[in-house]
Order: structure tokens, then sequence, then C-alpha cells
């Protein structure tokens, strides 16, 4: 939760951090300002919490830093307004070269702005690759029960669950796994995945019993 002079108006706050900054670029947050529609003279205290998160936006981008670190930054806003400062986010920082560091617990909210993920359980790096990648990689086999057989003993299972006679498992190598259930014959049905449920496989999920990071084969996940 971001912390700012709550007497000072949003044209003084600005004012006040620019010589802070040997890179402050004034025509670039007059423009931010005017873009997020913030009211200058209108004092902080009295900004919305939409509105605070934007000049707070504005205060970080406005110096051109090359690397941004944001902190559930939208936490607090509703669903409509977090929305609106992803949309933001990209809009501002596309094409200009800037690498975001965001970290978020609303997985379905970053999802479409992240380009590379990783994946972190009590300060262990568990995954780490891009977007596209993980999704790639990371899937769901639901099959028949006698069937975990042909994968269980050869492929590196993140979760596994029942569902009556059959059976979902989640795996990080997908193509590898699909090859084999083709080569033995094996009936199944694939089910893409989304980044939360990514990342409920790799921390949450449980297998015979084990969480998935004290399975062996995650340890040698490959790391990119």
């Amino acid at each position: 939760d971001q912390q700012m002079y709550g007497w000072m108006r949003v044209d003084e706050i600005v004012r006040f951090v620019a010589p802070f900054y040997a890179t402050w670029d004034h025509d670039l947050a007059l423009k931010y300002l005017h873009e997020f529609e913030l009211p200058l003279a209108t004092k902080i205290k009295h900004l919305s919490k939409g509105q605070n998160v934007r000049l707070g936006l504005v205060l970080a981008l406005a110096h051109r830093p090359e690397l941004v670190i944001l902190d559930d930054p939208a936490l607090g806003l509703d669903p409509v307004m977090r929305k609106q400062f992803n949309r933001d986010l990209i809009t501002h920082l596309q094409g200009e070269g800037r690498t975001v560091f965001y970290s978020s617990h609303l997985l379905y909210e970053v999802e479409p702005i992240a380009d590379e993920v990783a994946i972190l359980h009590e300060g262990r790096l568990i995954r780490q690759a891009d977007t596209e990648t993980l999704r790639r990689d990371v899937k769901q086999f639901v099959l028949e029960q006698p069937a975990l057989a042909t994968v269980r003993d050869d492929v590196a299972l993140l979760d596994l669950q029942t569902a009556g006679e059959d059976v979902a498992v989640t795996v990080e190598n997908a193509s590898a796994v699909r090859a084999l259930l083709d080569r033995e014959g094996v009936r199944y049905r694939i089910v893409d995945l989304n980044l939360d449920e990514i990342f409920t496989a790799y921390v949450a999920g449980v297998l015979d019993g084990r969480s998935p990071e004290s399975e062996p084969a995650l340890e040698a996940a490959p790391q990119t």
C-alpha cells in the first residue's frame, strides 16, 4: 500500500519527487497525468483508490527506469479498476524497452500481460519460463485409471486427481507424454491450464501424499 503526503496536491507531489531523479522527464510526467485523467489541483487525500494507484504509477515511470518493481500494485481496487490499471501499464510500457517485475497473487490478471513467469514457493524458485512455453509444456491429461501405470514411472507428474473411473494427471512435459500415450495406444483427453491452475499444480498439488515441490522429478525441472 503506497503512502504519499495527503496534504499535497497532485501537481505538488510531482514537483516534489522530480529532483530525486536525474533522469526525471517532466513532459512524460505531464503526459501520463493527462492520459490518466488525474486532477492536478486536487489534494492526494481526496483522490479515489484508483486515482491514487495511477498517481503512484506516474511517479514510478516518469524518470524512465529500466526496471519497474510492482508488488500487487492493483490490490484493493475493484475488478474493473484492476483491469484498467493493467491495461494502462501495458499501454505505457510496451515498446519502451522497460522490464516490469510484477508480483501478484491474482494470476488470472497477470496472465494476459506477462511475457515470462517465475513460480516461487517458500522462497525457492520452482519453475521459470516464458508464458507460452509454460502453457505449452504443462497440461492435464485425463485417462482411464488402468492406463496410469503407462505414464507414472516414466514422466514427471505434478498433480494427480481421480474422477470416477478416470484420473487427471498434470505433467510438465506434455509433448513427451502425448507421444508416449500415442505409442502405447492409450486413449486420453488433454485439458489446457491457465496460470492459476499451473501454479496450483506446482505448489499445492498432491501426489501420493507428497507435495509437488518434494517430488524428485520436479527438482530436476528445466529452468529457462
